[in-house]
């Protein structure tokens, strides 16, 4: 199978372990570095310090893992740099899609690495726009499991769920019950939560304050993110022509 030549890939990453408490700029600059050394063919913004043009999601609140991250990776056209791992070209095949994210991999810093790759054709939306809703899991100390499942009971009965957040050095109140998709917590005790994120996302510590201002946060990880699709919410990368798994995903 070969596809059309592109202007964009789209990325995801697993970010966790201490990159936990790395920024999203400062993930952006690793990228780059990464992309750089392994010779894919970026696009660079004009003006007198240029800089890859890689388009992120929703940022991560300090701290939080992720096991679904995207970057969209801005290419420059052409098919190939001297040496690249990577070449963009009219015969560009899965293969040589699931080259560039094993060679990605030799170069990311323990706690990232790339897990699958899909070749967008130009039209889909960015993931600022495109990604609808996300699934957490959250680690909490504070309450008893019987108060938990107490308090998430009342959460998904209530008409309105509101959370004062902090805009443009104002305090105002938003009702984000419509937002809290499902809430459970599982058999370990993890809080688990689907979260729609437009119009505004709802960040873990948001939800423990409605939940319950005594619950104190231990761990939380993005497991998932979604887009809608024709038939229903998809993976991110399946706007894509066609995504690769990467056979380090399981690792």
């Amino acid at each position: 199978m070969s596809i059309a030549l592109t202007p964009r890939l789209r990325l995801r990453y697993q970010k966790v372990d201490r990159l936990r408490f790395t920024s999203q700029r400062d993930i952006a600059r690793v990228w780059e570095r990464i992309l750089r050394q392994a010779r894919v063919p970026l696009r660079y913004s004009e003006g007198f310090s240029p800089h890859a043009l890689l388009a992120f999601g929703n940022a991560l609140p300090t701290g939080a893992a992720s096991l679904a991250e995207y970057v969209d990776i801005r290419l420059d056209g052409s098919e190939s740099l001297p040496g690249s791992v990577f070449t963009v070209t009219s015969t560009t095949t899965p293969d040589d899609l699931r080259r560039c994210l094993e060679e990605l991999n030799l170069r990311t810093p323990p706690g990232l690495s790339a897990t699958a790759i899909g070749v967008l054709d130009g039209s889909e939306k960015s993931l600022q726009e495109a990604v609808a809703c996300v699934r957490w899991e959250i680690v909490v100390s504070g309450l008893t499991r019987l108060e938990l499942e107490d308090r998430i009971q009342r959460t998904l009965t209530a008409t309105v769920v509101n959370v004062e957040r902090e805009r443009k050095g104002n305090i105002v109140t938003d009702d984000i019950r419509s937002n809290i998709q499902s809430l459970r917590m599982n058999d370990d005790g993890v809080l688990e939560a689907e979260l729609l994120t437009q119009p505004r996302g709802i960040r873990p510590m948001e939800l423990l304050r409605v939940l319950d201002p005594s619950l104190a946060l231990i761990r939380a990880t993005r497991t998932h993110q979604w887009i809608d699709g024709p038939t229903g919410r998809d993976e991110p990368l399946m706007a894509g022509e066609f995504a690769v798994a990467s056979r380090w995903a399981a690792l």
